[in-house]
């Protein structure tokens, strides 16, 4: 317990240094109008939102960067930002525009404990609920600590502030040009764990188990990134070994607990991606990304 301690410890050192539109299914043809959001703060992520198809505009051309985001609205922009596919039904829905979306975000999970309410406002808490939801598949995380609101949650993640009085106002309504900015945030880190996950691939091909021997390599990717192999032996007398970057390296596997495997972004200041290998001689791993 103590070495995997000191393994999160390093790791936290390091890192100190096309979905239905979304008002409604009938929306007529969009009349050009002066864009109402030409002068707000989050005009450049507004405009991303809408290229990138995670947002879009009432059918006057207005985007009401102002007013709070319903919860049909943000499932329809989380559902297109993760690329649901599948689809689990929702017969009392039948009539609403949203219907396919909700039931793409039910089989995704990130209804979870959410009371389906199409046309409600969501304040920032509530969106900060329905986004962790989604966002398990990323952290492995069940449940979150104790004493965490979701949007403690978020914020340790970095994808929610405080206000300038120290607080973060989770009942203050979610306005759709914060979602848009909201959104940006998510994507960098989608792309971010992608790439982790890559590297996290690289490192797996490479584990070989022949004779009672496991070998493999660590990868290298720049100066940017750092990446942590950790090995933790049976032998509570023998010491863990962290191994370099770009190194190979081969023990008996009868000797092996575990190996934690971490890709660490210096430009994002976040771990990109964790695994853990938790039994031997088997290879299977499990996402621990915290």
């Amino acid at each position: 317990m103590m070495r995997r301690i000191v393994s999160s410890v390093l790791i936290s050192t390091m890192l100190l240094g096309g979905i239905a539109p979304q008002v409604n299914a009938q929306t007529s043809k969009a009349v050009s109008v002066q864009s109402d959001y030409a002068n707000h703060w989050a005009k450049a992520q507004i405009d991303w939102a809408i290229q990138n198809k995670l947002m879009w505009k009432n059918a006057d051309g207005s985007f009401k960067p102002d007013v709070p985001i319903t919860q049909s609205q943000f499932l329809a922009s989380l559902v297109a930002q993760f690329r649901v596919t599948g689809q689990t039904p929702i017969p009392e829905l039948n009539a609403h525009w949203a219907k396919a979306i909700y039931e793409k975000a039910k089989y995704a999970g990130f209804l979870d404990g959410i009371t389906i309410d199409p046309n409600h406002p969501l304040t920032r808490g509530e969106m900060a609920k329905i986004f962790l939801n989604a966002w398990k598949p990323f952290y492995n995380v069940k449940k979150e600590p104790k004493g965490y609101t979701p949007g403690i949650s978020l914020m340790v993640r970095k994808l929610m502030f405080k206000y300038p009085d120290g607080k973060l106002h989770e009942e203050y309504p979610a306005k759709r040009g914060y979602v848009a900015t909201f959104l940006k945030l998510v994507d960098s880190d989608l792309k971010m764990f992608q790439e982790g996950d890559r590297i996290a691939q690289q490192f797996h091909n490479s584990l070989k188990i022949s004779n009672g021997i496991l070998s493999g390599k660590v990868p290298s990717f720049g100066k940017d990134k750092r990446i942590i192999v950790s090995v933790f032996f049976k032998d509570p007398n023998k010491e863990s070994v962290y191994i370099e970057e770009a190194k190979a390296f081969s023990f008996k596997s009868n000797e092996v607990k575990t190996i934690e495997f971490a890709a660490i972004s210096f430009t994002y200041k976040k771990v990109m991606t964790r695994y853990i290998y938790p039994t031997f001689p088997n290879l299977k791993r499990e996402r621990r990304l915290l």
